[in-house]
């Protein structure tokens, strides 16, 4: 039964992740995404797209005060990344 539920526990965890590619590559593929920043966070193995930010006079700077915060605030290292297609 354990076996069973971490079976599902991966598939459903796979599947996720698909849609979130999915919606990545929708972003990145558009024109205002190429003016948009990604907030992402150091995670294991890598790094996780926590926000995106788009719509701003400078994207960029509103994504740069917005990591220094959550930094401060959650101990974990921030980094605003341009989309890129």
């Amino acid at each position: 039964m354990k076996n069973l539920l971490l079976i599902l526990a991966l598939f459903v965890v796979g599947c996720a992740e698909d849609k979130y590619e999915e919606f990545y590559k929708a972003v990145e593929g558009t024109q205002k995404g190429q003016e948009s920043v990604w907030l992402e966070v150091d995670a294991i193995g890598g790094t996780d797209k926590t926000l995106l930010f788009f719509g701003y006079y400078d994207n960029m700077l509103a994504c740069e005060e917005t990591a220094e915060m959550y930094e401060e605030r959650y101990g974990r290292n921030y980094r605003c990344q341009r989309v890129q297609d």
